[in-house]
């Protein structure tokens, strides 16, 4: 067999276990570096159908409520307890 007696000798030996460490390494490096360069892009529209009756809802609510200025309101008051 193949893999007998060649294959595993090969790999086993020390040459091959630091070949096939190598490798490893190289692919880690390459799938972390992947893996920053993703982006976040979500949207709920793409995992709803085109034909649902909940496409129209998101539809309308981006037609009618997402337009215009966004704003943030802070309030400050000692009085009120937000941990609770």
């Amino acid at each position: 067999m193949f893999l007998d007696r060649y294959f595993g000798k090969e790999i086993m030996s020390r040459e091959g276990r630091y070949v096939i460490l190598f490798i490893y390494a190289v692919m880690i490096i390459f799938g972390v570096y992947g893996a920053m360069q993703l982006e976040v892009d979500f949207k709920i529209e793409y995992f709803v159908d085109a034909e649902s009756p909940v496409r129209g809802y998101l539809d309308a609510n981006v037609e009618y409520f997402q337009n215009g200025e966004s704003f943030t309101v802070y309030v400050e008051n000692p009085d009120i307890d937000y941990a609770s």
